[in-house]
């Protein structure tokens, strides 16, 4: 108590308590990062997760679709393409007594553009958290020399199933020799064509 002018008065003292950083809350937040965060068909990837439940064992899937033409009337033609969103699951990791972990894998043979990585619990809750990893198109070109009239085998991955991202074009020497896709083969695809022309470099 304290005494002023005759009357007594009573001193509260309030004390705040801050949080500090590494607190159990802000550790508790599940978030997983993959590196690199974009590649082709066949690129290792290592995805690290932290907050996530200790001592778990936590499943790795891998967000895709379905995707096919659409073929409809009398004659039959194609009307457009459907694209049905389902899960891929990569494989399981294992969580330390801080929740953490570390996985590395392999980006597979899927269609390009964003897929979802993201954890699930054992009775198939998917956990907050997820990363983007973006599979990019890639191409090549066998052999790389040869007389005209030698066959040349193309070999595509990573190829879309988008409206913008489903066909691509192929020119040789700035000639047009046509378009290919790869819906029907979950983004992968080859084909042969022929050379063609006067001795010399040509530009695909």
């Amino acid at each position: 108590m304290l005494r002023i002018g005759g009357t007594i008065a009573t001193a509260f003292c309030v004390l705040v308590i801050l949080a500090t950083p590494g607190t159990a809350n802000a550790a508790s937040t599940p978030s997983t990062t993959v590196s690199p965060a974009a590649g082709i068909v066949g690129t290792s990837i290592t995805a690290v997760g932290q907050g996530y439940p200790p001592n778990s064992s936590l499943t790795l899937e891998w967000s895709t679709v379905n995707a096919s033409w659409v073929v409809s009337g009398n004659p039959s033609q194609v009307t457009g393409m459907q694209a049905i969103p389902i899960e891929k699951t990569l494989g399981s990791v294992q969580t330390d007594s801080s929740g953490s972990f570390s996985a590395r894998f392999v980006a597979p043979a899927d269609y390009g553009g964003q897929h979802v990585l993201q954890a699930v619990a054992p009775n198939g809750t998917a956990l907050i958290g997820r990363a983007i990893f973006t599979l990019e198109p890639s191409f090549k070109f066998t052999p790389s020399s040869g007389p005209a009239g030698t066959p040349i085998v193309v070999t595509a991955t990573g190829l879309g199933y988008g409206l913008y991202s489903t066909s691509y074009h192929l020119y040789w020497d700035n000639s047009y020799v046509g378009y290919f896709t790869a819906l029907s083969g979950r983004g992968s695809t080859n084909f042969t064509f022929y050379a063609s022309g006067t001795p010399g470099t040509r530009t695909l």
